[in-house]
């Protein structure tokens, strides 16, 4: 099994500094057949992006320069004829492309976007854990597992222990009980060659970002729309009614958007909005105000 081309091992990328030399594959497996398991948390915990390749130190003791999930959904494709395409900084496979994720991307502001990212559009279950059948060794071992389980599936084959280190805080994790809060390393993998095999195979929409100049634009027209709404609108009771159902509004298209693929500023859009909307109300209530005149005794 060792020398199938389906057989696939992992491995951890060192840092470029070489003081982490990172952790070498299993010297029986050939480089074709490694993938890197390095992944990024941001600042929050939570891990919302995915490193598909990388510039692989010469330090590193792993070689791999793409991830394991890559890796795994690349060979599966292959088998359907779709070969890979690198060109203007992002993946292609077939008619689809994973757009890179930028250094001022959706909510990120000066992210370290080091290797090729995407974002995670994790499965829309109740916990990541759902997104596979998950068997044990001893399973396997007692002949529980049919052919029809395995047959045509990619298997990923890892530990999900909680006592592991690989594992990782998610986006569903806070509405999760302390027992399911994080996931492991082999489920983020599996993620993402369901990812790639729903864009790729079944046009589901990858989620991507719209570029700073739109998002600005974004932002900027809400903030103009609340002036409007606070010059136009005279009475304070119509305003306030006028602006919970803007804000309802604007939840509900970056929802409806963000259900085809596309992430737009919600907290900052709404903000502008609330920020500008108020600051001219005071305002105009300043000025109605009537001015006391300076008298003279």
């Amino acid at each position: 099994m060792l020398n199938s081309d389906r057989f696939f091992a992992i491995c951890h990328v060192g840092e470029p500094s070489g003081e982490n030399r990172g952790i070498a594959p299993p010297p029986e497996i050939q480089e074709p057949r490694l993938g890197f398991s390095n992944v990024l948390v941001d600042n929050d915990g939570i891990l919302r992006r995915y490193i598909l390749s990388m510039d692989v130190p010469s330090t590193s003791n792993c070689p791999a320069a793409w991830s394991f999930g890559f890796q795994l959904a690349l060979h599966y494709l292959k088998e359907e004829g779709i070969i890979p395409l690198f060109k203007q900084g992002n993946w292609h496979l077939g008619d689809v492309v994973f757009p890179r994720l930028m250094p001022y991307s959706g909510g990120y502001q000066k992210a370290d976007t080091w290797g090729n990212q995407v974002l995670l559009n994790y499965s829309s279950y109740r916990s990541p854990n759902q997104i596979t059948d998950i068997v044990s060794l001893e399973d396997v071992l007692t002949d529980k597992v049919t052919p029809e389980q395995i047959k045509d599936r990619i298997i990923i084959i890892g530990v999900i222990t909680p006592t592991s280190s690989d594992h990782f805080r998610t986006p569903y994790s806070e509405k999760l009980p302390p027992s399911e809060q994080y996931t492991p390393g082999a489920i983020i993998h599996a993620q993402m060659v369901n990812q790639i095999l729903n864009a790729v195979l079944d046009k589901k929409p990858l989620l991507s970002t719209i570029p700073l100049w739109g998002e600005i634009l974004w932002i900027w027209s809400w903030s103009c729309i609340g002036g409007i709404f606070a010059k136009r609108i005279p009475s304070l009771f119509l305003l306030l009614s006028t602006s919970f159902i803007t804000i309802v509004f604007i939840y509900g298209v970056c929802f409806i958007v963000f259900i085809q693929g596309f992430w737009l500023p919600l907290v900052p859009s709404s903000l502008t909005f609330l920020i500008t909307t108020g600051c001219l109300i005071i305002i105009y209530q300043y000025k109605s105000q009537p001015q006391l005149q300076p008298q003279l005794f």
